[in-house]
C-alpha cells in the first residue's frame, strides 16, 4: 500500500511479540474479562495449528472452515475474517504456492482481537514467537 500510494517510507515486517500463553501483545489485552483472558489464547493456538494443517497439504477452503468452527467452539462470538493471504501483496490465496500469511480477527465479548501466522513456504517450518 505504501509503495501504491508513493508514501516515501519502508514498511519493515517483525514478528508479533506475545504473551507466555500465545496470546499477542496488544493494549485491547486489557479490556479482556478474567475469563475471556483464558479464553484469548485459543485464537493463536488455532491459527498455528490452521497453519500447520495447510502447510503438510490440507486443502484451504475446508480447513479455514475447520478454523472458524474451532475459534466459535472456543468461545469467540464473532469471526470477522479468517484468511489465507500471500505474504509480498496480501492477495488472496487458494492454494499455498508460496509465503503466505494466515490473518485473522475475532470478537471475543467486546474485544476485537486480531492476529496472523506467517506460513513461509509448503515445506517451511512454523515458528511461534514470545515475549
Amino acid at each position: 500500500m505504501a509503495r501504491d500510494l508513493d508514501i516515501p517510507i519502508d514498511v519493515v515486517a517483525c514478528p508479533t511479540v506475545r504473551e507466555p500463553d500465545g496470546l499477542a501483545l496488544s493494549s485491547r489485552n486489557v479490556r479482556l474479562s478474567p475469563l475471556e483472558r483464558q479464553v484469548a489464547p485459543r485464537l493463536a493456538a488455532i491459527l498455528f495449528a490452521t497453519a500447520a494443517r495447510i502447510t503438510s497439504g490440507a486443502p484451504v477452503e475446508a480447513t479455514l472452515d475447520e478454523a472458524r468452527s474451532a475459534i466459535a467452539a472456543a468461545g469467540y462470538t464473532r469471526i470477522e475474517y479468517l484468511e489465507l493471504r500471500a505474504e509480498g501483496d496480501l492477495a488472496p490465496i487458494q492454494t499455498l504456492d508460496r509465503p503466505a500469511r494466515l490473518l485473522a480477527a475475532a470478537w471475543l465479548g467486546d474485544t476485537r482481537l486480531i492476529d496472523n501466522v506467517q506460513i513461509p513456504s509448503r515445506s517451511g517450518a512454523i515458528t511461534r514467537t514470545a515475549a
